[in-house]
């Protein structure tokens, strides 16, 4: 199945959202065919930036582009704000409504990469310098579909204060959309408000990064019973599960160390009150056709889904067959332990 498949399957089941306005699947379908119509005509041989903020808009402008049959990328509040610049680039798109607003990068420049690339999601660069992860959407798709197998969760509801901008909060709307679930988005500096949602549903999941399910938690109330806690990105130290397993004894925690660069191939970990203390930093089995091994202390992965390598500093830099993480690690009997980095990077 397609990406775009998703679009012709559209429910009635509430999708997404943001800032008090919720849309379904077939409200989001149909404000997708309009930017569809508005995109019409639009044509390139580089890439299209969406600069769009606002995640509603942000996932119909993506969702349009593809049919388009155009290439997008994804970029960081890094570009956003005007700090970083992408050159392969020829537009740039947003939304005022309705309306598709498209300009032409002044200073577009053609660089030769993969033809299987279609999208290019930059990373934040929290873990170095921001580059481009550069996958095919069907990537994107196995992702999403195998996240949503593994939690085994269905139409539940989520919130999380990750913007669309950022490669999991992609993952995290194509999870729900393919499960019938409900995504809320809430900007991170209203994080307070987590508590009114669990007022009205006390099963809502928490989703995001560690720093996020820290942050956020202290606002869930008491009374709440979280359905699951879902950390994606970097690693959450075990006492920081244990505690939330202490106040939420009835949730599940997953602890996901997925790169990126994996496409829809994750190591990810399951963790209830059942589940020992010492088991908690094993950043779980590799599953879905992932193959790991340790070369010097350090991680190395490939999967059927691999990444096509990096866009950085106007070049394509192609991805390796063993992708070298820079994360040092130990394999045990139950999965890996991650043991710190080969550098300074977070």
């Amino acid at each position: 199945m397609d990406i775009l498949d998703l679009l012709n399957r559209s429910s009635r089941e509430k999708l997404i959202t943001y800032q008090g306005r919720t849309l379904t699947q077939h409200e989001f379908a149909d404000c997708v065919k309009v930017f569809c119509e508005k995109l019409r005509g639009l044509a390139t041989n580089g890439f299209v930036t969406i600069r769009e903020e606002h995640p509603v808009r942000f996932y119909a402008l993506m969702f349009a582009l593809w049919n388009s049959g155009i290439r997008v990328v994804c970029p960081t509040r890094d570009y956003l704000s005007g700090t970083v610049d992408l050159p392969m680039c020829e537009y740039e798109v947003w939304a005022n409504g309705e309306d598709v607003m498209v300009a032409r990068n002044p200073v577009f420049r053609q660089i030769s990469v993969d033809d299987r690339i279609d999208t290019v999601v930059f990373s934040s660069g929290s873990t170095g310098s921001p580059k481009g992860i550069a996958h095919n959407r069907l990537h994107l798709l196995q992702n999403a579909t195998n996240v949503a197998s593994t939690l085994g969760f269905t139409e539940h509801v989520s919130i999380t204060p990750l913007k669309p901008y950022l490669v999991s909060a992609i993952s995290h709307f194509l999870v729900h959309y393919l499960s019938n679930a409900h995504l809320i988005f809430i900007d991170y500096e209203k994080i307070d408000e987590i508590g009114k949602y669990y007022n009205t549903d006390p099963n809502i999941a928490l989703v995001g990064s560690p720093m996020h399910l820290i942050t956020g938690a202290q606002y869930i109330g008491a009374d709440a019973m979280p359905l699951f806690f879902f950390s994606s990105g970097d690693f959450m130290p075990a006492q920081y599960i244990e505690r939330l397993l202490l106040n939420y004894s009835e949730a599940v925690y997953f602890n996901v160390y997925g790169l990126a660069e994996l496409g829809g191939r994750f190591f990810i970990n399951r963790i209830d009150k059942k589940t020992p203390y010492d088991k908690y930093n094993i950043i779980g089995q590799n599953i879905y056709g992932t193959e790991f091994k340790i070369v010097n202390g350090e991680l190395q992965v490939r999967s059927d889904f691999n990444f096509f390598g990096y866009l950085k500093e106007e070049k394509f830099y192609p991805s390796s067959d063993f992708h070298p993480t820079g994360d040092l690690a130990l394999e045990i009997k139950d999965g890996i332990i991650l043991s710190g980095r080969q550098d300074d990077e977070i």
